[in-house]
């Protein structure tokens, strides 16, 4: 053993600093930039998908909300439009009704006053062949009063 100091780990020590900054600068700095570079984008496509989650979000409630009041529209226009043909209905039925009940009225009358017209005649018809069917029996001609 000698009394000079061993500078060899001293050296050892030199070279692994040294190794240790080249590998930094040439292999550890330029990875972990990918690592962070990649990273960055991955949580900026987070965030973007994330904006266009909630963007259609709002624009699937917007068009629920605006088929919800066009469906409602539409039950309000069918409802409408049932109650327009039901009264529409209810119309014609009541014209017909009044003209029906014109009809029979005119129709009774009209058989009324054929009736009473045939009695007048028949009546006529009677008293003529009563006295036609008493000239007849008695042998002479009679007159409608009777007497001759």
């Amino acid at each position: 053993m000698s009394l000079l100091p061993d500078y060899t780990i001293i050296v050892q020590l030199g070279i692994f600093l040294f190794t240790v900054l080249i590998i930094n600068v040439l292999l550890f700095k330029p990875v972990l930039k990918t690592l962070a570079e990649r990273d960055s984008r991955t949580r900026g496509n987070e965030d973007e998908a994330e904006a266009l989650s909630k963007k259609t979000e709002i624009k699937v409630h917007s068009y629920e909300r605006r088929l919800t009041a066009a469906r409602q529209r539409a039950a309000e226009e069918r409802r409408r439009i049932v109650k327009e043909g039901a009264d529409e209905e209810r119309s014609r039925l009541d014209q017909a009704r009044d003209v029906s009940v014109r009809q029979v009225e005119e129709a009774a009358s009209q058989v009324a006053a054929e009736r009473d017209a045939a009695r007048a005649d028949l009546s006529r018809q009677v008293q003529a062949l009563a006295v036609e069917i008493a000239s007849k029996v008695a042998g002479r001609q009679l007159g409608a009063g009777g007497a001759a």
